[in-house]
Order: C-alpha cells, then structure tokens, then sequence
C-alpha cells in the first residue's frame, strides 16, 4: 500500500484520517524522500546523455521493463511515433536481464555509476586544464617579452658582432624558457590527470552511498508495511474482542430482561431485612453492565460492574479486572471493595421469585 502511495504521490483523506501522528510524519517523510529520490535520478541521466548524447529513458520505480522506442519518423508535414513490432505482432519489448547476453541489473547499475562519475570527472578535469594552460601560456609570454626589452635595451648600441651574439644569446634564452614551459606544462597534466582521477572515485563513492540510501529507504518501507500490517491486526482482534463482549453482555441481559429488572427500590426492598454484607446482582438500567447492590448496616449501597470490554470491575472504585461475573464475586468475598467503606460480600440475597432473575447471569 505504502509503495502505491509513493508511486501516486497521493493518498485517500479518509486513509490519512486513521494514521496516527508518528505514521503521518513517516509517511510525509517517504514521499518527501521519493521525490528527492526522482528529482537525483532525472538529474543523473540528463548528465549522462548530455556527455553521451542520449536520451534519459523513462523507466518506473521497481520496474527493470523498458519498451525500446525504435523508430522515430519525423515528416515534413508532421510528426508521429512508430513502435518496433516482434514476431508475434505485438509491441517488441525487453526485459533487462532476462535477453541472451543480458548483464544483470546490478552490474548494469554499476557500469552506468561508474560511467557517470568518469564523465564528470572528465569534464571537470577539461576546465581545470584550460586554466592551468591559460596560466602557463600567460606566464611565459610575459617573462619571454620582458627579457626581449632587457636584451634590446642593453644590446642596442653595441656593435654588429655583438648584435649576432645577441641574437644567439635570445634564441638561447628562448629555447630554454621554450624548454622550461614544456616541463611545467606535463607537470600541469599530471597534476590534472591526478585530480581527474581522484575526483572520479569521489564521485563513484558518492553515488554509490545515494543507491545504498535507496535500497536502505526500501528497506524501511517494508519494515513499515509490515508494522502497519500488524498494527491492523491488532485493532481487529480487539474489536473482536469487545464485539464477543457485547454479544456476551447482550445474551446475558436478554434472558435476564425476560424474567424481568430489578429497579433500584426493588433491590433495597429485598435487602431490607438482611444483615451488613448482604447483596445482590441485577441487570443495569444506567451502563453497558450491572448493578451490585450491597447492605450496609445502616443504609444501601449500588456499585456499577462494567462489562463493556472482554472483562468484568467495578466502575470508578477498583482497578482489578476479572474474566467472568463470577471471578468477581468471589474475589471481593475475601477483598473489601472500597478502603473508606471495607465492604465485604458475604450472603447473596435471594429473590421473591423462583427462580431469581439473575441466576441466568452465573450460567
């Protein structure tokens, strides 16, 4: 799913809706990641094709299938496209890797990084040359004009022999700044060529680390995925969960409702005449659950039992959770149920009726 996302760069508001926020931030983050990803890869080819003189192909994310163009048929009057037919009369289309002699994707991956970073080091190498050359050109130039002005300026008046020995003298001194320029001029492409070099690797290390980042992006992807997966899961089997509850709670409070609910002045008329401890258990009128109704030595209280979940507690008064009514019961025979009012369950009380309407609760 995630990987269609990031292939439409789009997705459904009423799907972002029921993202958490660290789901949305990673999702943002991946499509953010994915365009960055095209925008490098558009780049890389448009640098390759301009040293090649190619065209960048369009291939799909995750995808090695690429229908060759094969003739391009351009006509004074207009322009139109015309696709390559195989035996079999359909589009003739290659599968990279799969062909007689095909190199694998990898190797292919690798040859074309490489390539990239020796054309661009190339480049790179060709301007540092022009300055250099420019500067050894220059430098020279000047210092061959500046002893000509000496040699002329101090040969001048002197006599025609000398003039001849003059002569020899400047055409010694050229050849040897001549000799001394061709020195520097090596020792520049050298340099140069070292340059080009190292920068060739740099550049190949520099791609390299961009792929392994992708592989690595996909990677967490599918970790991602995974992890959406079972937090799905988990949301279904506790919907489930409270689903078998509520089928549970209703099963219960149907038969119940049958033989009929005890109000509130019903219960306390039952208690009436039973000592401190004494209680009973009705179907509640106010929550998805019961009502506990207990005899104190002077009065009545009613505990609210929560069964909205796949559990039993009482509602507001105790933590503890218990798998059947009955658990319950038999837990806060031994356990007080409050601190302030040490209330313990000790005589069930029985009903007017025969049976009691809450003996179906207990089966």
């Amino acid at each position: 799913m995630l990987q269609q996302i990031l292939h439409d760069m789009y997705i459904d508001p009423e799907l972002l809706a029921e993202l958490s926020d660290v789901q949305k931030h990673i999702l943002f983050y991946k499509m953010r990641e994915e365009q960055l990803r095209r925008w490098r890869e558009r780049e890389a080819w448009e640098t390759l094709a301009q040293g090649d003189g190619l065209r960048p192909p369009k291939v799909k994310r995750g995808s090695t299938v690429m229908t060759l163009l094969s003739c391009l048929m351009l006509a004074a009057s207009d322009k139109h496209i015309q696709w390559l037919l195989g035996a079999d009369g359909e589009v003739w289309v290659w599968v990279m890797g799969e062909g007689p002699g095909d190199k694998p994707y990898e190797e292919i991956s690798e040859e074309l990084i490489a390539e990239r970073a020796r054309l661009q080091a190339q480049r790179e190498a060709e301007e540092l040359w022009k300055q250099k050359e420019a500067e050894i050109t220059k430098k020279f130039r000047d210092a061959l004009a500046n002893e000509k002005a000496r040699i002329l300026a101090e040969k001048w008046k002197v006599e025609m022999e000398d003039r001849k020995a003059a002569k020899v003298l400047e055409e010694r001194i050229h050849e040897e700044f001549k000799r001394k320029e061709e020195e520097e001029r090596k020792r520049g492409e050298e340099q140069i060529r070292l340059q080009e070099e190292q920068r060739a690797k740099e550049l190949y290390w520099s791609l390299k680390q961009a792929q392994l980042r992708c592989q690595a992006s996909e990677k967490e992807e599918r970790e991602w995925e995974e992890q959406l997966r079972r937090s799905k899961a988990a949301d279904e089997e506790r919907s489930r969960r409270a689903q078998r509850a509520r089928d549970e709670y209703r099963r219960h409070s149907l038969r119940a409702i049958q033989k009929g609910i005890i109000s509130r002045e019903n219960a306390e008329d039952l208690l009436e005449n039973m000592t401190e401890g004494a209680f009973l258990i009705r179907v509640s009128e106010k929550i998805w659950g019961y009502t506990l109704s207990y005899r104190l030595q002077k009065g009545f209280k009613h505990f609210l039992v929560d069964a909205s979940g796949d559990f039993y507690s009482f509602l507001g008064v105790d933590p503890n959770r218990h798998a059947t009514l009955t658990d319950l019961i038999d837990f806060h025979k031994e356990e007080i149920i409050t601190v302030s009012g040490g209330e313990l369950l000790q005589e069930p009380c029985g009903q007017r009726d025969s049976p009691p309407d809450y003996h179906l609760l207990f089966e």
